[in-house]
């Protein structure tokens, strides 16, 4: 696998936009034109939209192709190719019903199931997700990808045993496959199966022994089997291997913002470098400003925190009482106003009516 993604401790391809860019190159570009009505205006239009896919013109191609479609609306290629267009503008509803339009025009394209159950898969639908990647192993079990994808979908569902099923039916299939060992292992401490984690982590790190992401979940499950000694030492072990790896930082830093926060500061610097639109990480920094009483900091901190989400009611209620503190009214004034209101959008009038108070007192 290339590059991974880590969903808690779980990890998935990043390429899988890359492989529906190759799936659309080889059907678009490898498959003869249709013999259809309108030829020569329909055969334009698609090579037109060829053309303009390989030029990475997608806006183009796509109208291109929804030509195509008019001319020719019963052709399940022609609709499987926009559908593939539209899921590279993450266009995802019209995505949808375009896979969904393809697949019920030709009940046996695997291709159009899996750029289904993508798309559902990416709009949140994680159920239609499951049942499309069903189909599509259901029309070709020997397929490692679609199983993935499966059990991606189930494991958003939190359905654990239909996911470790799946999983092991990919490692049947692909028994060195470092990522389905790391996804089984996460799926099982999920069951509270920490024995069996721990055995798939192992076998993974057999076959991978220097990779990152698999001594990061075997730290991870040392933790939560409170072996923090065995568990410190592997997280920095990652860390050796890869600096920069974000959720290990974040983990290290989490075990030592008690007893080590100068250790635990830096190391949340760099998560945040990786991870730069977790709002948990400048949080947790300015619980460490706080706890040692360096208010500026804290401040600094809480700035950062609502540079990724403004609309955070916790962080813009802290700040501005922060400020109101510092006596620096004018600053406070609109976060507290920002606060009061997401308070009463989420019913709890209670602490809307103490940050009123606050806001009475230092309004001018």
């Amino acid at each position: 696998m290339e590059k991974l993604i880590n969903c808690g401790c779980m990890v998935w391809p990043q390429d899988t936009r890359k492989r529906l860019a190759i799936a659309l190159l080889t059907f678009c570009l490898g498959t003869p034109l249709p013999a259809i009505a309108s030829p020569a205006r329909a055969r334009e239009a698609m090579r037109e939209g060829r053309q303009r896919w390989q030029n990475k013109d997608i806006a183009g191609a796509i109208a291109a192709y929804e030509q195509a479609a008019q001319l020719q609306p019963d052709n399940a290629g022609i609709v499987l190719s926009l559908g593939f267009l539209l899921a590279e503008q993450n266009r995802w509803p019209e995505a949808i019903a375009a896979f969904e339009r393809a697949t019920g025009l030709d009940r046996r394209n695997v291709r159009g199931f899996v750029g289904l159950g993508f798309a559902k898969a990416n709009h949140g639908d994680y159920a239609g997700a499951s049942e499309a990647y069903r189909q599509a192993a259901t029309l070709n079990p020997q397929d490692v990808e679609v199983l993935r994808g499966l059990a991606f979908a189930q494991t958003r569902q939190e359905n654990w045993q239909a996911a470790g099923q799946t999983l092991r039916q990919l490692l049947e299939r692909r028994p060195r496959d470092v990522t389905a060992h790391l996804n089984l292992g996460y799926v099982l401490q999920r069951q509270g199966d920490l024995r069996g984690a721990a055995t798939v982590f192992q076998q993974a790190d057999r076959l991978a022994p220097l990779n990152p992401d698999v001594l990061f979940a075997l730290a991870t499950l040392l933790a939560e089997r409170n072996e923090m000694d065995k568990a410190l030492q592997t997280y920095r072990r990652v860390l050796q291997l890869r600096p920069s790896h974000g959720d290990a930082n974040l983990a290290l830093a989490n075990l030592l913002a008690a007893n080590d926060p100068d250790e635990a500061l830096r190391l949340y610097n760099r998560a945040l470098s990786a991870q730069p639109r977790n709002k948990e990480i400048p949080r947790a920094i300015a619980a460490i400003h706080q706890r040692r009483g360096f208010t500026s900091a804290e401040i600094v901190a809480y700035r950062r925190l609502l540079e990724i989400d403004p609309d955070d009611a916790a962080a813009n209620r802290t700040l501005g009482t922060l400020l109101a503190q510092q006596r620096r009214h004018t600053e406070a004034i609109p976060f507290l106003e920002k606060a009061a209101q997401s308070y009463v959008r989420k019913g709890d009038s209670q602490t809307a009516a103490e940050i009123s108070r606050l806001l009475g007192e230092i309004r001018p």
